[in-house]
This record gives structure tokens, sequence and C-alpha cells, in this order.
């Protein structure tokens, strides 16, 4: 359009008027210049040209405009609205507010209407910062203040915008404004609700919103920078120089953003403490790296992936030095953390990530190795069943992985081992005892518990004693058969409930005789015994009867 002239204002302004309906605005915008140029007092070029700015959604030009155009002629309402809403879009609400007030006509039915939304949004404001503070004064950060701040400023955004009113919530985020256009949104709020979506983990709409929607038009934003710096060090999806490099670009365009100043700082110390404890794991000083790693997280306010992996770091030292519980605790903290930054979701949104969600996202290498950790030490502290669901994870994982489906198959073997009765434990023997140890340890029972010899018990010890002594016959009918033993100590199923301890085995009755075990023949060995040893001093022709 530069090669255009125009003698005449009023030619320009037909020209610019043919542009704006045709949706050339930048068009319209040159060529509303022109007619300015030769009519810089026309109150109505400049309104026009405000009206071209706005559509461009450059605002703070039409604000430029609509006020050089005001005062040239106060009484203009439509241009007085077009300043306000542009004031909004800049987050400017109490001038927005002092320029609908001063209207020739403050009575006016829309003035009153925007008035009355500017003090929504004020409050709004005010409610989201409060509230992002009350959610971000302790770590970890508390969920429900920042949802509350989310809740707000994107309230605010929508009575700024009624275009986005009618969005639906999605379930994978707690933001309802994720499809959201907001190009017209002041940076000031956009980067509250990015701090917002921070808190609440969702670190992609966080850097959409950051990266996208501000610094794609404002590449010199010092906060903005500060953000994007915090998110890619949470996300641990960048180099720590490149991170570095940003905050130092931060400072460089603002040097007095103490919040770069504060973030740098505590990123390199942190850094150094994770060094401490790298170095002292690769020369397999456990203890040091344990202490590092939990100074580590100590230290830590910022969370993130980085969290997670230096709890994935400390579960995997601890789990060297046969500290399983807190290995597991570990894992499982790191595992819920990683869950939360991997799957953001609304607060009416229950469902849980599959194992195929799981192994579908980016960090399923590093739930892979938590799975895994966890599920070694589960099975150390023979948690057999917590054990199966971890690799039953692994393994939907990396399905073509051998060595996870061979760990699958051993941890269900020994969840089904470890749910039947264990023979050797009923008669407290070693699984190395042979056939005199098994028979000794029968006999020293059957003994004890024999229901003969429990007549004078109360009814409920008497049906104690019963059933010990049922499940002592049990084991030992299974223990004393060769065949029956070879099959249970393979892990094969056994049922000795209904086995004849006089059938088969190392000789069957362990007393003597083919029959079950008889009182009489129990306390005659017994008491023969006693007597060798000089048992109450009775005389060994001393005779018992039984009826």
């Amino acid at each position: 359009m530069g090669d255009v002239s125009f003698a005449n204002p009023d030619d320009a302004k037909i020209a610019a008027n043919e542009k704006y309906k045709a949706g050339n605005y930048k068009a319209a915008v040159e060529l509303y210049s022109k007619a300015i140029e030769l009519a810089p007092e026309n109150a109505t070029y400049l309104a026009n040209r405000s009206a071209a700015y706005t559509m461009l959604r450059n605002h703070a030009l039409a604000v430029r405009d609509c006020r050089a155009s005001l005062a040239l002629d106060p009484a203009q309402l439509k241009v007085r609205l077009r300043l306000a809403k542009a004031l909004v879009f800049l987050g400017e609400l109490s001038s927005a507010a002092t320029a609908l007030k001063e209207s020739p006509d403050p009575l006016d039915s829309a003035v009153v209407k925007l008035i009355s939304e500017i003090t929504q949004m004020e409050t709004l404001v005010a409610a989201a910062t409060k509230s992002l503070e009350e959610a971000t004064v302790s770590f970890p950060v508390l969920e429900a203040p920042a949802a509350k701040a989310l809740d707000a400023i994107e309230r605010a955004i929508v009575l700024a915008d009624p275009s986005n009113a009618l969005l639906k919530q999605s379930p994978a985020s707690p933001s309802k404004l994720v499809s959201a256009d907001l190009g017209n949104i002041s940076h000031k709020w956009l980067l509250l609700r990015a701090e917002c979506l921070i808190a609440l983990l969702d670190m992609a709409e966080a850097a959409k919103t950051v990266s996208n929607h501000v610094l794609g038009s404002d590449a010199t934003n010092s906060e903005a920078l500060t953000l994007r710096a915090t998110i890619l060090y949470m996300n641990d999806s960048h180099p720590l120089p490149h991170v570095l490099q940003i905050l130092g670009n931060s400072l460089a365009y603002d040097p007095d953003n103490n919040r770069a100043r504060l973030f740098l700082k505590k990123v390199k110390a942190l850094e150094a403490v994770k060094k401490e404890g790298n170095d002292a794991y690769a020369a397999a000083n456990w203890d040091l790296a344990e202490t590092k790693y939990s100074q580590w997280l100590d230290d830590d306010n910022i969370g993130g992936v980085t969290r997670v992996k230096i709890l994935s770091n400390r579960a995997m030292v601890r789990s060297k030095v046969a500290k399983h519980a807190k290995c597991i605790s570990d894992c499982k903290v790191a595992l819920d953390l990683l869950t939360r930054l991997s799957f953001p979701r609304s607060a009416s949104s229950a469902s849980e990530p599959s194992n195929s969600d799981i192994a579908a996202s980016v960090q399923s290498s590093l739930f892979l190795k938590l799975h895994l950790r966890r599920a070694d030490s589960l099975l150390k502290q023979e948690n057999y069943e917590e054990a199966v669901r971890d690799y039953q994870v692994a393994s939907e994982i990396k399905p073509q992985d051998r060595e996870i489906a061979n760990a699958l198959a051993r941890a269900k073997k020994a969840e089904k081992t470890a749910k039947r009765k264990d023979y050797y434990k009923i008669l407290g023997i070693d699984r190395s005892a042979d056939e005199g140890a098994i028979k000794k340890a029968y006999r020293k029972l059957a003994l004890q518990y024999h229901p003969d010899k429990q007549a004078s018990l109360p009814e409920e010890e008497r049906a104690s004693c019963d059933s010990k002594f049922k499940e002592i016959s049990e084991a030992y009918s299974v223990l004393s058969d060769p065949r029956k033993k070879e099959m249970f100590d393979s892990g094969m199923d056994v049922d000795g409930s209904s086995a004849s301890a006089g059938q088969g085995g190392f000789g069957g009755n362990p007393f003597g005789g083919g029959g079950g075990e008889n009182m009489e023949d129990i306390l005659r060995m017994f008491m023969g015994a006693q007597q060798q040893r000089g048992f109450g001093g009775r005389s060994q022709g001393q005779h018992f009867h039984f009826g």
C-alpha cells in the first residue's frame, strides 16, 4: 500500500474502510494512517484506526488511538467502550473503569454493564492472586487453593473475552480453557494462569500458555522466560545449561527480576548436592549417597520430574542396603508424583491411567524403572501379590523383554507358593530336613497336640489343639512320602488333608504300626524316654491304661 498516494484524506479513509470490511486489517491500518497524516485532528480517522488495531489484537496502539480520538471528541460512546475493552485486554482494569466513569453518559446501559464486569474481574484476579500465594507458601504446593486460583483467573478471562464461555471442561486438565482463544488476554493474566497450572502440575498447558501466548508475541518478557525455565527444569526435558541460559536471558532483560535470581541460585545449589550424591553412588558409598539424596529432597522446593528421579536414586540406594520398606515408600511417592505430572486431570475426573496409558507416556522408561525397583523390594519382603502387580505394569510397558517376563513368572509362582500351607513351617523344620528330622519333629508335635491329651482343656482350646494336630498330621503325610514331598518342593499343589499318615512314606506311622496316631503308643514312647532320664521317680514297671 506504500506506493498509493492520496490528496484527499476521505479517499484514503474510503479505501481503508473497504480493506477493513474485507478483513485485511493490516492494510486498513496503513490506509487509515495515510488519512491521519493528511488530517491529524480528525477524531473519526483515529477511531477507525483504533478499530483496525483492535482486530489485529494490538491493544496498546488501540488504546493510544482511542485516547487521541476522545481528546478531540469526548462524546464518542462507542470509542470509549472500545478504549475500556482494550484496557481490560491489557489487564489495566482500574484505568478501564476510570475511562468509563468519565463518559458523558455514565448511566448508559452498556457503560454500567461493563463497569460491573470490570468490578467482577478485579475481584476474581485478586482472589486468584491470594489463593495462589496460599497454595505456594509451602512445599509441596497445596492443591485445593491452587485449583481455586486457577478457577478464579479463568473466570476473569471468560468475562474479558466471552467467546470462551461455552468451552467444555477437559478431563485431562484442571483447566477449563484448554482449547480457548487467549490472544486477547493480558500477558499478566496469562502468566498468572500459567503459575496456577504449574502448581497443579499441568506442565503441558502451562508451557503452551507461556511459549505460544506470551513469548510468541513478547520474546523478551522476563517473567515469561522465568516460568519457561521453571517448566523445562521440572519436566527435566532439556539439559541444565539450557535452563540456566534462559534464566540468564531473563535477568538480562530485567536485572531486577528477583524470582529469576532466586530460582537460578536454587537450581545451582541443588545440582551441587545431586552431584555429591551421584559421586557417592558411583563409589558404592551407600550411606553418603542416601544422605546426599535425602538432603536434596529436603532442600528442594521446586518438584517435578527431577524430584521423581532423585527419589528413584534414593530408592535404589536403600534397596542395596536392604532397607526395602523405605525403598518401597520412595517408589510409591515417586510414582504418585510422576503419575500426576504425566496425567494431569480435572478435579471431577476420578479415572486412573491404564497400563497402556503409562506405556505410551513420555516418561514410560522412568515408570518402568520405578515399578521394577519396587517389585524387587516387595519380593524380598514376601509381598508377592503387590510385586506381581508391579511386574505386570512393567511387562505392559516393555512386553518383549524376556527378563521382565521371567521375573513376572517367578513372582506369580512365589505368590502361589505363599498361599499354600508351608508344611516345613508347620513342623518347625528346615527344607533341608531329612527323614529322621521329619519323624522327630512330628513325634514331638503330635505328642503335644494330640486330642486325647487335651481332654481336660476348655472347649475352645481343645478345638484349637485339634485343628493344630490335624495340620501336623497333614504336613507329615506329605513330607513323609517321597513322591508327594518332591511335588511339594517343586511348587506343585499337594493335598495332604485326606492322606493317611500310615500310608507310604518313611515306613508310615513314626511310632510303629500301620494305623493312625495312637495316644497309648505316643505316651508309652514318651514315658519310656522320660523314665530313662529318671522322670518323676516312678518305677519302670508302672503301667498306664486307656479306656
